[in-house]
């Protein structure tokens, strides 16, 4: 459960969003609503002060995505999420040697990208290629900024551009955005998600 005062930051200014999720209810019951997933039994979702806490202990795992959203490479896109990793479990890597305990995906008709929360570093992995900016996540709550145009996906943390990562590989399609928090280690983790932003209209800078 949340332990410590949390003020919901105003988000940047409107960049034509086609999607806000702004945890005022749990994402399923949101307007349009996410289809959630979950592990039995279910962790643990609360929604305070306008925040969404994802509590986990080990093994267990949720995840809410969009629907089919038409995203395109040669118009771009654009996903926001403002997140306080709380703690982190274990952690367990996968083929590219991150894991996915904390995370947002996205993708379109053929390319598919994740932004990926560690204590110490964030990583934007696109198609098969990851690159890390190291800094404290866990310290306040944090915007992270996507934009993908063409071949390119840009990382923005708190309106400042810090990995840029290019590389076309044919991996969709996947036309949808989802926001996750999985623990197949040991250990409790707890996430707290303010909200998740998209827009199909434009890779827009923040």
């Amino acid at each position: 459960m949340l332990s410590l005062d949390v003020i919901p930051n105003t988000p940047l200014p409107d960049l034509g969003w086609d999607v806000l999720y702004e945890a005022n209810e749990l994402p399923q019951n949101a307007t349009p609503a996410w289809s959630k997933t979950q592990s039995t039994p279910s962790p643990s979702e609360v929604i305070s002060d306008g925040t969404l806490v994802l509590t986990i202990s080990s093994g267990r795992n949720i995840s809410y995505a969009s629907g089919s959203i038409g995203f395109s490479a040669s118009t771009g896109y654009t996903v926001e999420a403002r997140i306080k990793p709380v703690t982190f479990g274990s952690l367990e890597d996968d083929y590219l040697g991150e894991s996915y305990n904390c995370f947002f995906d996205f993708g379109d008709a053929n390319q598919y990208g994740a932004v990926l929360l560690y204590p110490d570093h964030v990583s934007l992995m696109f198609d098969q290629t990851i690159d890390k900016y190291y800094f404290t996540t866990t310290d306040d709550f944090h915007i992270y900024h996507v934009t993908v145009e063409g071949s390119t996906a840009k990382l923005y943390v708190d309106s400042v551009l810090r990995i840029t990562v290019t590389g076309a590989v044919n991996d969709g399609p996947w036309q949808v955005v989802k926001f996750a928090h999985l623990n197949p280690g040991t250990g409790a983790e707890e996430q707290i998600w303010d909200y998740v932003y998209y827009s199909t209209g434009g890779a827009f800078v923040p």
